[in-house]
């Protein structure tokens, strides 16, 4: 038992060590000549998507006109429209506008209409790249004009919505997420160059791991091995002190993380109000799944300390004291819950994250995290249920285990009814909505 604990003592002290070797990594900076050598190579890349993309452009024009554009291979990223005398012939992939309607033209808009602007902001499009925007994406775009027939084209370079992605930055580009790309009109950042003509900035932030930015992989993996070196210390280490210790150093991290998530912009999508947000505490999706972390670290460190725990309450507590505790620990409990289903209910209601799992082209990174951080947030109720126990059997001579198979299973089956029921529910009170807008 003593060779056990000192095991886990030392990998304790290494998991925390290799941690804030991994923070002093994060640290190093990148000079100014790193950045600029990085600009380069990004417009060199740049430039080679934009050659596909005149490709497809030459073909759209030098196609038949009564006929539908037929781009074989074109990029997801990538998106060409053909006009036939201002008029939408055919499209290849589509931009995220509401109208496409280019004719210059006054158009009186119909009484009750509600559908935004009747000129598409695609009329404006010049002949050469320009870096645009359209709602949450950036594009490269520039129109082509030969006769009658206009084609305009557009390749996408970031998306502020992209799953998986701190700079929301086209893949393709293989941009480092310790960059971002900004526009021209950005005050700091190191123009790049497409063709000897700046289009866009290439912006360098040293920013901490909630913030998504500088190195944050190393970050948030140090944030992981120091919360289990610390979990691994008060395995070994069971006492009153070392509970109070670990508790307050992970929520004095834990909330630090929370308010600096707050300053976080659009630099972390996860912090971001438009993927998610509800009121000032649950802010961003980032804040629930803090909090939730949060909470199952604590249980996870009671239940790690319990028979020290027990101990001390059955030495020292009264009748009384007991029961006291037996109140705190089921308001807790109850507690825990009621924000369970208040934080879930607001994800389905105020965020486009699909939680519908029988739709599978639709979900994402984000929703599996909801699941996961869910998940993990309801697994925290059988563990204070069962350290209630002493107290329950002390006061009223009852005992119970909630970790019995028939318990876990009944725990198991009506934790999926509720997920796949609410999600259900809620996904198709949406889909109403959508259809009494329209």
């Amino acid at each position: 038992m003593n060779k056990s604990r000192t095991i886990r003592q030392w990998v304790s002290v290494v998991l925390m060590g290799v941690a804030a070797a991994l923070v002093g990594a994060s640290m190093l900076t990148y000079t100014t000549s790193d950045n600029e050598s990085y600009a380069i190579a990004l417009g060199k890349r740049v430039e080679q998507r934009l050659a596909i993309l005149e490709d497809a452009i030459q073909v759209a024009s030098s196609s038949e006109n009564g006929t539908w554009l037929t781009l074989e291979g074109l990029p997801s990223d990538m998106v060409v429209y053909r006009y036939v005398e201002d008029t939408l012939q055919s499209w290849a992939n589509q931009f995220p506008i509401r109208s496409d309607d280019i004719r210059s033209r006054a158009i009186v808009r119909r009484l009750g209409e509600s559908r935004g602007d009747a000129v598409s902001p695609l009329a404006d499009i010049p002949e050469n790249w320009v870096f645009a925007n359209h709602g949450p994406k950036w594009y490269l775009e520039k129109s082509y004009v030969q006769d009658d027939v206009r084609i305009i084209a557009g390749l996408e370079v970031v998306n502020e919505l992209r799953a998986g992605s701190f700079n929301g930055v086209n893949r393709s580009l293989k941009l480092d997420d310790r960059y971002s790309i900004k526009p021209l009109s950005t005050s700091v950042g190191i123009p790049v160059m497409v063709g000897e003509v700046p289009l866009f900035k290439l912006v360098s932030e040293k920013i901490d791991v909630v913030s998504g930015g500088h190195n944050s992989a190393l970050q948030l993996l140090a944030v992981i091995l120091f919360i289990a070196g610390m979990m691994l210390w008060l395995s070994a280490q069971p006492s009153v002190l070392w509970l109070t210790v670990v508790a307050l150093a992970q929520t004095a991290m834990l909330v630090w993380m929370y308010f600096r998530g707050r300053h976080a912009g659009a630099s972390a999508q996860i912090f971001s109000p438009l993927v998610y947000a509800d009121g000032s505490v649950l802010y961003s999706l980032g804040a629930v799944i803090i909090i939730n972390t949060l909470i199952v670290l604590l249980v996870m460190d009671f239940y790690i300390a319990r028979w020290t725990l027990t101990k001390e309450t059955r030495r020292k507590n009264s009748t009384a004291g007991k029961a006291l505790l037996l109140a705190l620990g089921v308001l807790i409990t109850v507690g825990i819950v009621a924000y369970f289903f208040l934080a879930f209910r607001s994800i389905n209601v105020n965020s486009d994250i699909n939680l519908e799992l029988y739709k599978v082209s639709r979900l994402t990174w984000y929703s599996g995290l909801v699941y996961l951080s869910f998940i993990a947030l309801a697994l925290t109720v059988p563990p204070m249920v069962q350290m209630l126990s002493p107290l329950v059997h002390s006061l009223f001579g009852i005992r119970y285990d909630v970790f019995t198979v028939p318990a876990r299973a009944l725990f198991a089956a009506a934790l999926g009814i509720y997920f796949v029921s609410l999600t259900a529910t809620m996904g198709f009170r949406k889909e109403e909505r959508r259809v009494d807008v329209w």
